[in-house]
């Protein structure tokens, strides 16, 4: 069963490395990387009956490249292991 939100592993290939490694402190091989599609937010009416513009989600896509992914909604530095 796939979660809501979470869309899948993908497959590694070398251009996407390249991009990868634009974003970590040495080289990484695909062999080191798990990389996953997931949603983060969509312009789906939400509980409050209000929803994000495409506009506003195509400038949000802009502005979380390169962002560090918190696990567990901690924000202790040593948790921080993913890049958006």
């Amino acid at each position: 069963m796939i979660k809501k939100g979470v869309l899948g592993a993908l497959n590694v290939d070398s251009e996407k490395m390249a991009l990868i490694n634009k974003f970590t402190k040495r080289e990484l091989e695909p062999d080191e990387v798990y990389a996953f599609s997931v949603v983060l937010c969509d312009n789906d009416i939400d509980r409050d009956f209000e929803r994000f513009t495409n506009d506003a989600l195509e400038k949000l896509a802009e502005l979380y490249i390169g962002k560090t992914g918190i696990f567990d909604h901690s924000m202790k530095a040593e948790n921080q292991v993913a890049r958006i």
